[in-house]
């Protein structure tokens, strides 16, 4: 049925009535509509470990999976590590909730499914948690800072 309105808005309207109902145009077929471009990446780095500067505690039988830094030409740098733990995800997560709220983070929690996740957030930063149930207990935190 939509390539038959397309066929038809051609047909009317001319070839810039394609451009248009494909999205690559504005709000008429006679007004063009510009994109941005897709951000560069200017910094990127594969991490081995945990990094020293980490903006939140992890706890102590973390053992780091993975992790890489990243930037944009349009955001600040993002630090996302993935580790294990020996504790059940409720437990982790609850250890990340008065951990980051004694430390001056506002959290919200968020259970869905096998999934369970934290949002922190303090000025300038933000960060979000996710609990893997498995055993072992998979943590994957994204943080970044605010623009």
């Amino acid at each position: 049925m939509r390539r038959v309105h397309i066929l038809s808005l051609i047909l009317t309207l001319g070839a810039p009535a394609l451009c248009w109902a494909e999205g690559t145009q504005g709000s008429s077929p006679t007004q063009p509509r510009f994109r941005r471009p897709a951000p560069k990446e200017i910094k990127h780095q594969v991490l081995y470990s945990a990094p020293a500067d980490l903006k939140i505690p992890l706890p102590p039988d973390a053992k780091f999976v993975a992790g890489y830094r990243s930037q944009y030409t349009t955001t600040r740098l993002i630090t996302e590590i993935r580790f294990q733990t020996a504790y059940s995800a409720a437990a982790i997560s609850d250890w990340y909730q008065k951990s980051l709220a004694s430390t001056g983070w506002t959290v919200s929690q968020d259970k869905s499914g096998n999934i369970n996740s934290l949002a922190a957030n303090k000025p300038g930063l933000a960060c979000s948690l996710n609990f893997m149930s498995s055993a072992p207990t998979i943590v994957l935190v994204n943080c970044s800072e605010k623009q």
